[in-house]
């Protein structure tokens, strides 16, 4: 899965720098977020946060549905636990997509999705990536223009 984060423009350190958080437990989208946006721009906190939203709001859809809390879906959903974020802190796609746009204003569309398409942009014109691979959030990141980062 990979996605295109835009903007006009991505921020930029200025001052020569790359900035790069090394891994640290399960929290790739929380670095790849970060090493993307080139800053300190979420904490592990900040995306559990996202993540307990979306669920509760996951959860009081489902509870809207005809039979509620007695559907097997939704007691499915409670068994399972959240989808969003698991116990060593890896984050879905919801919460990486949630984080850039409601924080900053960033859209992140899958490149495979209709969206995408009907934006109708030069994939080479993109100024950054998150991808997933193998359970693995990674960032690419054009940052000049004649390097590009595999963050």
């Amino acid at each position: 899965m990979s996605g295109f984060a835009g903007r006009n423009s991505l921020d930029e350190n200025g001052d020569g720098w790359i900035y790069h958080e090394l891994q640290q437990a399960a929290l790739c989208g929380q670095h790849a977020l970060n090493n993307l946006l080139q800053g300190p721009y979420f904490s592990p906190e900040d995306l559990a946060q996202i993540a307990m939203q979306l669920d509760d709001m996951e959860r009081r859809a489902m509870l809207q549905s005809s039979q509620g809390h007695q559907s097997t879906d939704y007691l499915k959903y409670i068994a399972e636990g959240s989808g969003n974020v698991d116990s060593a802190g890896n984050f879905s796609i919801q919460v990486l997509r949630a984080a850039l746009e409601h924080q900053l204003s960033i859209q992140l569309v899958a490149l495979d999705s209709d969206d995408y398409k009907m934006i109708s942009r030069d994939i080479t014109q993109e100024e950054g990536f998150i991808c997933n691979k193998q359970a693995h959030w990674f960032a690419i990141r054009l940052i000049s223009e004649y390097t590009i980062y595999v963050i």
